[in-house]
């Protein structure tokens, strides 16, 4: 992609003398047309990468939250474990 950019960006750098010569207003109003649209771009792309971020975020929030019930399960579940080893122990003694 970048290759045919740049055959783009040589066949417009060639041309545009001649355009500018021929329509000077015609060149502005298309040069702030490109901007624009290149702006528009940028600014679809930073809110693409913040939604992403945020949804990330959300992620590994909710994996934590997640692993911490996992332990907080782990823990109860051992100590129950070993109490019905201790009652079965005493009442086998």
């Amino acid at each position: 992609m970048k290759v045919q950019n740049k055959k783009l960006s040589d066949s417009l750098k060639k041309k545009l003398p001649k355009l500018l010569e021929a329509d000077p207003v015609l060149v502005e109003e298309l040069a702030k047309d490109i901007t624009a649209y290149k702006n528009n771009i940028n600014q679809y792309v930073q809110d693409m990468l913040q939604e992403r971020a945020e949804t990330l975020m959300m992620y590994k929030n909710e994996c934590h939250r997640l692993n911490n019930l996992l332990e907080l399960l782990s823990k109860s579940t051992l100590k129950t474990i070993q109490r019905e080893l201790w009652m079965t122990k005493t009442h086998n003694s």
